[in-house]
């Protein structure tokens, strides 16, 4: 028997109506065990300094923007699913490695140049 479910499979429900499998109606949740943050970033030289900024952006200017992550179902592109559905925008996703680099490389002690 499984008990833990992973954050892909609650993640993948809010943003895809679609799902075939609905957790929520055949599991039942008993405690939170980890949470992970999730932070928003834009370049350094990028005219957005807040989330609304960006997302007016996006509204008005539909398929223009992009968000990387891990890789397909990863818990960073269900995160910006989820994102982009409450927002009610259109951004493109694209795989990038650099997410799980960072990551790795954070977790390592690996400090940037």
């Amino acid at each position: 028997m499984r008990i833990i479910a992973a954050i892909a499979c609650t993640l993948a429900t809010a943003a895809l109506a679609q799902w075939p499998q609905q957790p929520v109606k055949i599991i039942v949740p008993v405690t939170t065990i980890l949470t992970t943050p999730v932070v928003l970033v834009v370049p350094s030289g990028s005219p957005f300094k807040t989330v609304q900024e960006l997302v007016d952006f996006a509204k008005k200017n539909p398929g223009k923007l992009n968000f990387g992550s891990g890789g397909v179902g990863s818990s960073t592109h269900l995160d910006a699913e989820v994102f982009k559905k409450e927002a009610k925008i259109d951004i493109a996703h694209i795989r990038d490695e650099t997410v799980r680099w960072g990551t790795a490389a954070r977790e390592a002690g690996v400090k940037p140049e």
